[in-house]
């Protein structure tokens, strides 16, 4: 079993290839790379943990592509809400998350979207900032426009150790 983490996908958000020099020519060629990276990477027996920001409320016409693609992807997913996840619950829930959460904390760890929710001391996996920064202070951004837009394993961000005792708890839930 194995723990992946990733954030600010921004599926069907035109915008957001300017925004943040994604290189797609359009927001659908830019939401099938990044679900198909997720894809090829998440098996069954995994949980894959979204720091926020899966689409835009915006994009509500978008709805029924969403459910469609995410509940595609294997494993357990679960949804730590980004600022631009304001669909209600129900649909997350179609889109095959687990659970729905603003933030999880275990042990010194805290997932959280935005880096500036995060409390002193905890070691903080977040998204939000997209490609401003990968690591700052005692901060990782998981997001898909630092991991070149696929999501990263635990294992490649803490110790050996730490990692194990997060697979555990995540595989506990």
């Amino acid at each position: 079993m194995n723990v992946w983490l990733t954030a600010d996908w921004h599926l069907y958000h035109k915008n957001i290839i300017s925004y943040c020099k994604r290189p797609f020519d359009n927001e659908f060629e830019m939401t099938n790379f990044i679900i198909e990276r997720v894809k090829v990477r998440v098996n069954p027996e995994d949980v894959l943990v979204v720091l926020g920001d899966v689409s835009i409320k915006s994009s509500r016409k978008w709805i029924p592509y969403l459910i469609h693609l995410i509940s595609q992807i294997p494993g357990k997913k679960i949804l730590v809400r980004g600022n631009h996840d304001l669909y209600p619950l129900e649909i997350y829930k179609e889109m095959g998350f687990k659970y729905i959460v603003d933030y999880i904390i275990f042990k010194n760890f805290v997932f959280v979207h935005n880096p500036e929710n995060t409390f002193k001391g905890y070691f903080t996996f977040c998204g939000h900032v997209h490609e401003k920064w990968k690591f700052k202070n005692n901060c990782v951004n998981v997001g898909v426009d630092v991991w070149n837009f696929k999501p990263i394993l635990i294992e490649e961000i803490v110790k050996k150790d730490e990692a194990e005792e997060i697979k555990k708890f995540f595989e506990e839930l």
